[in-house]
């Protein structure tokens, strides 16, 4: 694996690991891409918010896997949250310029459904209105 991408990579899961979303961001385009089951979301601000909102729901994460090559990295975790107890989640990570330049976040979504039978639209509408809320939040406190 390239030093480069793995020292990035292994950062990134670090900092999701310690909730430390500020370090995230540093790694971070301005422009990321992050495409998850439930959204896709254009931009760091909005990224914030997808990595507050997480960070929120993370009681453990055990990384189970970092791959790479020179220009993407995989990072597989099982992701221990509040609303789901254990979930496999993996991570393509695309890397430009030695910032994250897009993640495709994939997990089963039918968890986290599941434990809110008949909810899920409203699981959906609620997680974009938090994203969307902790960047326009953000922006109005770091103006």
């Amino acid at each position: 694996m390239n030093g480069t991408v793995a020292k990035i990579a292994r950062t990134y899961v670090e900092a999701i690991i310690n909730k430390d979303v500020d370090k995230i961001l540093a790694l971070t385009a301005d422009d990321i891409v992050c495409n998850s089951p439930i959204s896709k979301l254009t931009g760091k601000e909005a990224f914030r918010g997808f990595q507050d909102g997480f960070a929120r729901m993370i009681t453990n994460i055990t990384v189970l896997a970092v791959h790479g090559d020179e220009e993407q990295a995989v990072v597989v975790y099982d992701a221990e949250t509040y609303p789901v107890p254990h979930s496999i989640v993996a991570e393509l990570i695309k890397i430009k310029d030695g910032q994250l330049a897009s993640t495709d976040v994939i997990y089963d979504a039918a968890l986290l459904a599941d434990r809110y039978p008949g909810k899920r639209r409203d699981l959906v509408r609620q997680w974009r209105l938090l994203v969307a809320g902790r960047a326009q939040e953000h922006s109005q406190t770091n103006g």
